[in-house]
């Protein structure tokens, strides 16, 4: 994934001119696949307006005012078409290899994921891409159900559009197809990439290690039958402690329950010797 270091609502000129610095650069080192945009569905990622700089504890924090889901749908869309295009002409003029994917959305699909992405795909405006990119967190519930069967006192946020809904996005990727609205270069449906998943360790979101051991495998199941193209399982280690924590190893490195369960699965389907 790659975003400007000027902030979260850059030109899109500009956003082309850095994949043009930093693509050939990650190819060279063997990067093959790249997605636009981190979670754009969300204000604190991507802002079509205006942006602050605030005190948010000992850190400076950003935040956007003054944006919609159609205003960053539509600065997404002309961010997305600039990255598109600068990639093709690195590839024709052989600064890249021609296998290099670019993956759309990178959407947070709890966020109003499937909604942005009708935004952002237009008939009379065809866009292509390589894969759609799809952040599938659901928190609290298994990964197999859409209905809220909250589990443990410390975790009851309802999430609609995490990995249970997949279905849901790769028929809408065939819609666009029907559509002509949006296809891989060959003229297919966009595949669906999960590029993160995962259950909190710690945080108020967090879950008994016994239920993460027992739901990380279902989640590699649903992904395996939804057809998804990668299944993305974030993070594998936390290096800085209180942050975001979906590790699955602790602190010494060491395999968690979460890490022996996805093991088995993968020996299970033939994915591990």
């Amino acid at each position: 994934m790659c975003a400007p270091p000027t902030g979260i609502n850059p030109r899109p000129i500009d956003f082309a001119r850095f994949l043009g610095r930093t693509i050939p650069v990650l190819a060279k080192h063997g990067a093959r696949q790249f997605s636009i945009w981190n979670e754009p569905n969300r204000q604190g990622f991507l802002c079509a307006s205006t942006t602050n700089t605030t005190q948010f504890g000992q850190q400076n924090a950003t935040q956007c005012t003054g944006t919609t889901l159609r205003s960053q749908a539509r600065l997404y869309r002309r961010i997305y078409r600039a990255g598109w295009n600068k990639v093709e002409s690195l590839k024709k003029v052989g600064r890249i290899p021609k296998n290099v994917k670019i993956l759309i959305g990178e959407v947070a699909g709890a966020h109003k994921g499937a909604r942005f992405m009708r935004m952002v795909v237009r008939r009379k405006a065809p866009l292509a891409s390589h894969g759609f990119a799809l952040h599938a967190y659901q928190y609290c519930t298994s990964p197999g159900t859409k209905k809220f069967n909250f589990r443990h006192a410390s975790c009851k946020r309802r999430m609609v559009g995490g990995i249970a809904w997949t279905p849901k996005y790769r028929k809408l990727m065939r819609r666009f197809a029907r559509h002509k609205s949006l296809l891989t270069p060959r003229g297919r449906p966009v595949p669906t990439f999960i590029t993160e998943f995962g259950y909190h360790k710690t945080g108020k979101f967090a879950l008994p290690e016994v239920l993460r051991a027992k739901w990380y495998p279902k989640a590699m199941e649903v992904a395996r039958r939804s057809k998804v193209s990668q299944m993305t399982i974030y993070q594998v280690y936390q290096s800085k402690p209180g942050r975001w924590d979906t590790s699955i190893m602790n602190e010494k490195a060491e395999p968690l329950p979460s890490f022996i369960g996805l093991k088995q699965w993968a020996k299970r389907r033939g994915y591990l010797n």
